[in-house]
């Protein structure tokens, strides 16, 4: 990548723009498996601002594509450059050494670095601008029209009788009777320990991997520690559940015993503490109810969307969609690579004899793609702008006294109706005599002749509306 010097200002409550101090850092001073270390917050999007000649130039990147060679951290720089108290701007950071550098006051940098004031101020309207453009991307990204009757509709599943239990749709994986749909890596055998309802580690005999494999899954597992507890910090009843055998969630019993946050129960190994610390004594079981989306790559094989976790243990969220940066590994996280779309469950063997019990699993579809059909241009109709005139006025939505209207409007060649409650008008073009079509929802207005009712046609259903006197 070069010699990048990215800087970061750390915001210090204080009303004086000097109270922002500089610091620099190859990543996170919150190193993989720091026990000084707390639940992070996730994060979305990030604007790296490399320095070049001095010059700064923004670049808005997916928070996986931020991640080259070191855990990434980001840090707030407020009134830094004179802007009032409130104004605030993230950016990442990642220098090869630390230190500190007070910033001078507003006068003294003027004074002093007049072109860099200018270039980074244009910086950051640049990149507030790139921000909302691209939000206001996310408006019907799906291609579907809002509430449209030709989306397919999604399959019926029979729910189980009781939490915990598969669905009618369930890969049964483990039934307490038999590890038939269990194999070791190579193909063999399982050599783990068969019980009364629950298969237990033998230590040593290496891992298990289920024989289907999986990529975008609802996962269930339970498990129990071994009682009484043996050893301390990740020495006492390991094991680990993983995912497209890359994405580990750990299993631990940590139940009032020390270790580092990001390898507790329940934790995205090496990534992600859980957001809390639900475990429960050695030996009861616990629950692990896990929503995966997988990594997706481009037919070049760069990746486009990273993996999503979320872990639900003994039911409460400790993972919440977190993003992943990489397959996890001890010290540190692997790089992304693309390979097959599905992968086995994986169950580590790290030497303690945990116990696991009622294990299955959903293959979850993937969202219907848009069809021609539904984004095909409407068959727009001309109307006479006195004809469109004729439909504006105020609309009863219900019999209710003092009850706010549904307005309508005429603009140019359409018109415009804003519903009681709602931020943003809605656009309809005439596609027949007194018939208007939502631009961005399978919805149509019918005006009758008379102009006192109009037909709202929505959901397969029908509402007449009354127009006001």
């Amino acid at each position: 990548m070069g010699d990048r010097r990215d800087l970061a200002a750390v915001h210090r409550d204080s009303g004086d723009a000097r109270s922002v101090t500089w610091r620099g850092g190859s990543g996170s001073d919150l190193r993989d498996h720091g026990l000084d270390r707390k639940a992070p917050k996730p994060l979305n999007r990030v604007l790296r601002i490399p320095s070049i000649f001095g010059f700064a130039r923004p670049r808005l990147e997916s928070h996986a594509a931020t991640m080259d060679d070191e855990p990434i951290e980001l840090a707030r720089c407020s009134r830094a450059l004179g802007y009032p108290a409130g104004r605030s701007f993230w950016f990442l950071i990642g220098h090869s050494s630390t230190h500190r550098k007070p910033i001078p006051t507003m006068r003294r940098f003027l004074a002093t670095n007049p072109h860099r004031f200018f270039a980074v101020t244009g910086m950051f309207l640049l990149a507030s601008l790139a921000v909302s453009a691209e939000w206001s991307s996310v408006t019907r990204h799906s291609g579907w029209k809002q509430h449209s009757m030709r989306r397919p509709k999604p399959t019926v599943v029979v729910p189980a009788d009781a939490p915990g239990q598969p669905p009618a749709d369930a890969v049964i994986l483990f039934d307490g009777k038999s590890l038939d749909k269990f194999e070791t890596p190579g193909g063999g055998d399982p050599k783990w320990t068969l019980g009364d309802g629950y298969f237990e580690v033998k230590p040593g005999s290496g891992p298990i991997v289920s024989k289907n494999t999986f990529g975008d899954v609802q996962l269930h597992v339970e498990w129990a520690s071994p009682d009484p507890a043996i050893g301390k910090g990740q020495d006492r009843g390991n094991s680990g559940v993983f995912l497209m055998n890359q994405f580990e969630i750990q299993v631990l019993d940590n139940f009032e015993a020390e270790t580092y946050a990001d390898g507790q129960a329940g934790a995205i190994y090496g990534q992600y503490p859980p957001l809390a610390n639900v475990s429960k004594p050695p030996g009861q079981w616990q629950t692990y109810d896990i929503a995966f989306r997988r990594p997706r790559f481009d037919t070049a094989g760069k990746l486009v969307e990273p993996a999503r976790i979320t872990v639900i243990h003994n039911g409460v969220v400790v993972q919440n969609n977190e993003v992943i940066y990489g397959p996890t590994s001890w010290l540190r996280y692997d790089p992304y690579a693309k390979g097959p779309e599905t992968g086995p469950i994986e169950l580590q063997d790290h030497g303690h004899k945990v116990r696991f019990r009622n294990i299955w699993a959903r293959p979850l579809p993937g969202r219907a793609a848009v069809d021609a059909v539904e984004t095909a241009p409407i068959a727009v109709v001309s109307v006479p702008a006195e004809k469109l005139k004729s439909y504006a006025g105020e609309y009863s939505l219900n019999t209710r006294p003092n009850s706010p209207p549904l307005v309508v409007k005429a603009m140019g060649d359409h018109l415009m109706a804003r519903f009681p409650n709602r931020v943003t008008e809605m656009k309809l073009v005439p596609i027949g005599d007194g018939v208007f079509q939502f631009t961005e929802t399978d919805a149509k207005f019918e005006f009758s002749p008379d102009g006192k009712t109009l037909h709202f046609h929505i959901g397969g259903d029908t509402r007449t509306i009354t127009r006001r006197d």
